[in-house]
This record gives structure tokens, sequence and C-alpha cells, in this order.
């Protein structure tokens, strides 16, 4: 059970998370040294910029001034004892950090903190002089970085040495929108986001707790397997639209690293702001699992049904790809118009994501029927794509999410072909209403002739994606001859009286038994490609060493 802890900042949001170091985080710096006395750092919050000392004959006054502008409540004034007197006389409410020898008694006050190091006051100068510039030239890049509409994992890199902690950013349906990537995760839980982009969900039967503008939440790890975690939620418009989340694996982090995640906070709104209108918004992430995938990564069976559990994706489903030919980085809104279109169609279920810019769209269902090629060029041709003017490439259905990298492929063939496949549609003067959508099995014959060298793996993948399987267990099964009678009706161009001779059937028999297997398969024996195709595949069983068919038998 996940134990979820709101942590507020009474103080203003522009204090809490502004420009400028925070009184906690002043004590994680000087967490090294003993600290004998510190304020609250929920009640006595600040936007400290510049440090002075005082009493330190090895640092140079010259080298402790601060600028003529800065206001006084900006300063932190490092002192000995006697100093500190002084420097309450002029000024009752500037932060001090004192110096007390050994023994002493630290003042009552609210503003002071009091170190019992033995160490001279240059060291702890140094240590606040090299972490406040530090803070500016990070605020300064990530100021930068929304400026120019940078990438939200660029912000989250550059933060790496101020937080030396995994980070990500999730929306709020879990999908993950940047990562840390140059920290490895910590714990399984978190290398499951790492792999998957995607968050799982914890706690099922547990009420999920609202997180409040301005709160951090704090979630209980259950131990090894998940670690605990610090998440500031993003909001835009005083709209939830996220979270950032922090991994806290040795235990709750210091006050200075909730203020320091607040400041990235701010920023990461900044450039959720400008990914509202494609990805934040629709969620077109990358999930890394299937960038692996693609890229040829091989995993093992339960982590990869585990993986596609974590995306809500059925292990034992059909898949189908949509290459969808436009570069997401330049077209930002026509891709999320074209991502929403895919995910609100609820005829099929759709998971889209980018690849290197592009859009991928990964289709899934129970079956691959439920995925044929007719369904999929009566679903594209009723979308209203024409005003986008952009391609389809369609891979086939295929059953095993480890052959992913084969059918993006062969959508990327499909959209390379489009020129070849046009050519012949012209000629062909079909009255089919394919458009701007280009399957793969139109491009085989193109691919097949090319002389280039072909890729062995994909080539094996092309002629397993195929249902004679399918139709020869019905035939065992059923005591049926189909998978001939439908080679034989190829082979006569679709005579139904040469075939029935053939087979001595009647001639109805044929055109019943030849319009159940369309039915059945949802295929079009009318699109002389797919006709082509079937006889690839007629030719690929007799040329295997398992293809040996015995028509008697049947």
């Amino acid at each position: 059970m996940e134990e979820m802890t709101n942590l507020r900042r009474d103080t203003p949001p522009s204090r809490a998370a502004g420009s400028g170091a925070t009184i906690g985080m002043i004590l994680a710096v000087l967490d090294p040294l003993d600290i004998a006395q510190a304020p609250d750092p929920e009640a006595a919050p600040g936007a400290l910029r510049w440090v002075t000392c005082a009493g330190s004959e090895e640092i140079p006054a010259s080298a402790t001034l601060v600028p003529w502008d800065a206001a006084p409540e900006e300063v932190i004034h490092l002192c000995s004892p006697s100093d500190y007197l002084a420097l309450r006389r002029a000024d009752r409410s500037a932060l001090a950090i004192l110096c007390a020898p050994e023994g002493g008694v630290p003042p009552d006050d609210s503003r002071c903190i009091t170190l019992r190091t033995t160490r001279p006051l240059v060291y702890a100068y140094l240590l606040l002089k090299e972490f406040l510039g530090s803070l500016r030239a990070w605020e300064q890049t990530l100021a930068s970085i929304a400026r120019n509409d940078g990438g939200v994992a660029t912000a989250l890199d550059v933060s790496r040495e101020l937080i030396p902690r995994y980070l990500f950013v999730a929306d709020k349906n879990g999908y993950v929108l940047a990562q840390s990537s140059y920290l490895e995760p910590p714990d399984p839980f978190h290398q499951s986001i790492a792999l998957s982009s995607f968050v799982p969900v914890r706690g099922e039967g547990a009420p999920r707790q609202r997180m409040v503008e301005g709160e951090l939440c704090w979630t209980e790890g259950d131990g090894e397997a998940e670690a605990n975690r610090l998440a500031a939620p993003l909001y835009l418009d005083h709209a939830f639209v996220g979270t950032l989340s922090m991994a806290c694996p040795d235990g709750r982090p210091s006050a200075g690293e909730a203020d320091l995640l607040r400041v990235l906070a701010r920023y990461v709104e900044a450039l959720c702001a400008g990914l509202r209108s494609s990805q934040s918004s629709v969620n077109i992430p990358r999930l890394r699992f299937f960038d692996l995938l693609i890229e040829g990564s091989r995993f093992d069976r339960m982590v990869a049904n585990g993986q596609l559990e974590e995306l809500r994706i059925p292990p034992g489903s059909w898949f189908k790809v949509i290459l969808v030919d436009i570069d997401e980085g330049a077209e930002p809104a026509k891709a999320s118009l074209i991502a929403m279109t895919f995910i609100a169609d609820r005829r099929v279920e759709s998971r889209c994501f980018l690849h290197h810019g592009s859009l991928v769209v990964l289709q899934h269902a129970p079956d691959g029927t439920s995925l044929s090629h007719l369904g999929t060029e009566q679903a594209l041709s009723s979308y209203d794509f024409t005003r986008f003017d952009v391609a389809f490439g369609v891979s086939d259905p295929f059953s095993d999410i480890a052959s992913l990298r084969h059918a993006y492929h062969e959508a990327r063939i499909a959209l390379a072909l489009r020129k070849a496949v046009l050519a012949q549609r012209d000629v062909e003067q079909s009255s089919r209403r394919r458009g701007n959508t280009f399957f793969f099995y139109e491009a085989l014959p193109f691919f097949l002739v090319d002389p280039a060298p072909k890729d062995e793996g994909l080539m094996r993948f092309i002629f397993d994606v195929s249902f004679l399987p399918a139709i020869m267990e019905e035939d065992a099964t059923r005591g049926t001859n189909d998978f001939r009678l439908l080679w034989t009706y190829l082979i006569n161009e679709r005579n139904a009286t040469k075939t029935a001779q053939m087979m001595y059937v009647h001639r109805n028999t044929v055109l019943y038994r030849i319009e159940r297997l369309q039915e059945r398969f949802r295929i079009d024996l009318d699109d002389p490609n797919l006709r082509e195709k079937l006889c690839c595949d007629y030719r690929m069983y007799f040329l295997s060493s398992l293809g040996k068919p015995r028509w008697n038998d049947a």
C-alpha cells in the first residue's frame, strides 16, 4: 500500500520556487559542517543570491562585495561573534551565519544559523559562493531552455549536478514525457518506467489522492522493488497536467532538495505549455520499450508480456503498424490531431508513440481478422485526413510483439515505394478509395524485384504473416479442402467453373466456399495485389521443407 503525503509550503509560490536560494538549500550546503542552530526552513524561506564574509583576513574585502542594487534580504552574512553583534545593530532582519566557538551559547535568533565547525570562515564562504554561482547558472540555463522551446529531457539533464537523483516527467494519464538520461534508475519500479515510458499503477484498490497545486507529494515505496519518491504537480492555467517525480531511495530528501525540485517544476511547467498542443495533450510519448524493439533489442517473453501489461495491451494480441509520414518536430499540431483521431476511434485500439520524430500508430486486437487490410482501408478512408496532406504506410498484421521491428520496416518500405504503387493504381483505374494509404502487400512485388540485398529476418517475417496455416488447421478439423480450393481458384484466375471441374465439385460450392473465406478473413479477392500476395504465400509454402501438400489425403 502506498502512503502519499502532501507537503505544503504556506509561502507565496514566487518565493518558494523563485530565483535564488532558500534557507533549506543553504542548510543542505552547510550540512557537512556542525550546525548547532538553524531556523525552520519551512517558516523562513527566501531568495538568497549573495554571500559576504566579515572577520576573515584570508579573503580580500573587495572579493565579498555584493552588487550595489542587491536587496538586503538577498544577502547572506558570514561572520564571527563580534561581527555578528555589529550586524544585528545595523540590520536585525539579515540572515547571518555565525561561526561560534566551542561551548558558546547560540543566540536566540530566528534569522541566524550557528556553526560549531573548527574550519575557518573562508571554507564556509567558498562553499556558499560556489553553490550560489551554480544555482544562478542553472536557473539561467533553464530559463534559456524554456525561452527557446527546448525539450523537457534537456531541462532534467542539466539539473543532474544540483539534483543528483533520477527524475521523470509524466502526464496525468501516466505517459512519461521525459526522464533522466545520465542517471541509472535506482530500483525495478523506475527501471520499468525507463523501459516502457509508462508509470505502472500501484495499489489499484486504494483511492488516488489528488495532487494540489503548490504542494509536493511524498510516496512511500514498498522496499527494494520500489523506492520512495517525491513528486511536484504540474499545473497550466490552474489545470493539472502531470507530475515531476524524483526518486528518493535513501529516505526523505532534505528541505533544500525539495526546494530545488520546486524550482525545476516551475520551468518544466513552462516547457509543458509548449508541448500542450502536441504531446502532453493527446499522449504522444516516446515509448522506450517500443524504441528498443524497433532498434532490434530482444526481450525475454515474460519481460515483454510484462511491458505490454504495463501499457494496457493484452499480451496475446495481434498487432499492426501504421507509420504516418510526418515530422512531429516540424508539425506538432498536425501530428497531435492525427494521433487524437486514431486514439478516439473505438473500432480498434491504438497506441500512438514517437520514434525518431515520426508518428507511429500501433493497433492491437484479439485476433488478426480484426486488423484486416480491408478494415484498415475502410477506417482510414472514413477519416478526414485529406486536409492534412499526409501519407500512411501500413504493415501486415502480426501476432508477436517481438516482430515490431520488421512490421515497422514494412510500413517504411510501403511509404518509400509509394510512387511505384501510385503508378500502378493509375494504370489499374481502380475504384478502391485508398487515397494516401499504402499497404505493404501493394509494395511487395516492387520490393521483391529490387536487386538490393534483403534482410533475411524481414523476408521470413513477410511470408510467415499469412492466414494459410489457419485455413489448413480448419481443413484438418472440419474435413474441408479450402486450402487447395483457394489455390486452384487463384491459378484459374478466379474462374469458378474451371475450379469446380478441377476440384470435382459444383460451381455453386466453389462460390459459396470462396465467399465464406472472404468473410472469415475479411479479405477482398477483387484486389489484384492481395491475390498476388496470396500466390507468393502459397509458393513460399511449397518451397519450404514442410510444404509437402498431399491433396489426396485431404
